[in-house]
């Protein structure tokens, strides 16, 4: 499938050896790497982000076994156990065994996933290389890797673009065993067991992943050995479902709601044109700015139409056509897959922008396939070759400012003009709020954390942490097992306190004075037993409110 072929001039060979190295240096500019390599969840779904931690946290302070995965919040069946589990939790459970070793150190999580995205990043520009030269694989490798959801969730601590790093290296991987197949070689096993692994974590992350295998699929296909690699998809396969299977399992034993281990499809939505909207106007710009997709688009569009002004004589295009059909048939099917995908999570693209990382399944192969579309009209339209060449880069560096930019902006406060020209009005406020409200609440809590267990409360002592609409940002953060403002609906004030009193908590812990004041008359807050600059500690056992007996010291 090599397309062109770089001249061998020891500068340009220095250059090429260089790429990949910018490219680190690049994704970690835009990723603001160096600014938040060590911080605790933070940002963008610090909710699902949390849930990752408060697993690891829990795996690692109850030396639990794998199969054993626990979160702080303990909403469940009687009085809850905080069994729940939906994502395979493979990276919780080593953290928690390196940090046996190291100690706590929370920021190794970001660093484990992100070591899965670089190796992504170096299969998948080393597979390029192959095919279009260093130049060109640079290239795509740097645009897949400049989506904001990448820049922003690789380094995180939710395992979703870990996934996707688990499919390219697998692309590579079989890559090689297909150019091999018939070569008996001391090594091969290893690179059969390489690609057992990776494929069987990206679906394990991701079961949503296999949409990734599609384009090994093609490649077999076009070989004629589909049925060969039928038996290497089988078992990771197998696992990927094994693992949903027993997640519902363990969820439905354990009275646990919170996991989606199913579909949540746009035929069940009861407003679909709100989540729509929202998906428009909220979550598209996560993937990336519509400029860089109308450009994309565009190059897509007029290069799908090549033979309008092709001069190139048949055979010329014969040559081409065994190439072609293989990327142009993964293009094809990962959209249909894609569009499928989307149909049956509809419900869950309001507000869950890592949703659409499967999309990036799709960026590479279409870019490879423009860039050989490119390739074959160079010759003969040379304007539309540097063109379109000149208008795709243009892109690019756009995309890499908005990507710093905006990754910036998640974890603090946008300032500046280029901010200012680049970043909607709408989503500088959004931010800037938040992290008001970050700072004006959960400064403290590690603080908070201290002073707790300096008076004696355990981690295992259940807590009311309010308000947090969250399962477990204020819990995991806390280090401390209990229940927030998520599900009962149904009871409000005081008899919601007291619902959790019967369900084992001890203590409140309150980090808003305007969630206090509102209820200032209740027997439960009048006196706090800790107060830290705005949070409060009350002992509800040794309250003015009556209790059950069973919850009587």
């Amino acid at each position: 499938m090599k397309i062109n072929k770089i001249t061998d001039t020891s500068y340009i060979f220095w250059l090429q050896k260089c790429l990949f190295p910018l490219f680190l240096l690049v994704f970690g500019a835009i990723s603001i790497w160096s600014d938040i390599a060590l911080q605790t969840p933070y940002g963008q779904h610090q909710w699902r982000q949390c849930d990752a931690f408060s697993m690891a946290l829990n795996y690692y302070h109850e030396e639990a076994v794998f199969f054993e995965p626990r979160m702080h919040f303990q909403h469940g069946n009687d009085a809850g156990s905080g069994f729940a589990v939906g994502e395979f939790t493979g990276t919780y459970w080593l953290n928690a065994q390196i940090w046996s070793v190291t100690g706590l150190k929370p920021y190794l999580m970001r660093w484990t996933h992100m070591v899965f995205w670089l190796l992504g990043s170096l299969a998948l520009f080393a597979l390029g290389r192959g095919w279009f030269g260093a130049w060109k694989s640079a290239f795509v490798t740097m645009f897949v890797s400049a989506s904001p959801l990448i820049a922003f969730y690789a380094g995180s601590y939710l395992v979703n673009v870990a996934a996707l790093g688990s499919v390219f290296v697998s692309w590579w991987l079989a890559w090689q065993l297909l150019q091999t197949e018939r070569v008996k070689t001391e090594w091969r096993w290893i690179l059969e067991l390489l690609l057992f692994l990776f494929l069987s974590l990206a679906v394990l992350f991701r079961p949503t992943m296999a949409l990734g295998w599609l384009p090994i699929a093609i490649w077999a296909l076009r070989r004629g050995n589909l049925m060969h690699w039928a038996v290497r998809f089988a078992l990771p396969l197998t696992l990927g479902v094994g693992w949903v299977l027993w997640a519902k399992s363990v969820n439905d034993v354990n009275g646990s709601v919170y996991f989606c281990t199913t579909i949540r499809p746009l035929w069940g939505a009861e407003h679909p044109e709100i989540i729509w909207r929202a998906f428009r106007e909220n979550l598209l710009p996560e993937w990336y700015h519509r400029y860089v997709l109308i450009v994309l688009g565009f190059s897509a569009v007029l290069l799908g139409f090549n033979r309008l002004y092709s001069t190139n004589s048949g055979a010329q295009v014969q040559k081409r056509v065994h190439a072609n059909f293989e990327l142009k048939s993964s293009v094809l099917l990962l959209a249909l897959g894609l569009t499928v995908y989307f149909l049956l999570w509809f419900e869950n693209l309001d507000v869950h922008d890592y949703y659409l990382i499967e999309f990036q399944l799709l960026m590479p192969i279409t870019l490879w396939w423009c860039i050989q579309k490119l390739e074959s009209i160079r010759s003969v339209r040379r304007d539309i070759y540097r063109g379109l060449w000149t208008l795709l880069l243009m892109a690019l560096t756009f995309q890499l400012l908005e990507t710093h930019l905006r990754t910036r902006m998640k974890y603090m406060s946008p300032t500046g003009w280029l901010s200012e020209v680049v970043l909607t009005q709408r989503d500088r406020d959004v931010w800037s709020w938040f992290h008001w409200d970050q700072k004006n609440r959960f400064s403290n809590l590690k603080q908070v954390q201290t002073a707790m267990r300096a008076y004696g409360i355990r981690r295992e002592d259940r807590i009311i942490s309010v308000p947090d609409p969250s399962p477990n940002i204020t819990l995991s953060l806390l280090d401390q097992k209990g229940f927030t403002n998520l599900y009962d609906e149904n009871m409000t004030g005081d008899e919601r306190i007291e619902f959790y009193v019967q369900k084992g908590a001890s203590y409140l812990v309150c980090n808003s004075m305007e969630w206090f004041e509102k209820r200032s008359e209740s027997p439960w807050l009048q006196h706090p037993i800790i107060e830290l600059e705005g949070m409060m500690v009350f002992d509800l056992l040794n309250s003015e409110a009556p209790l059950p007996d069973h919850a009587r010291k």
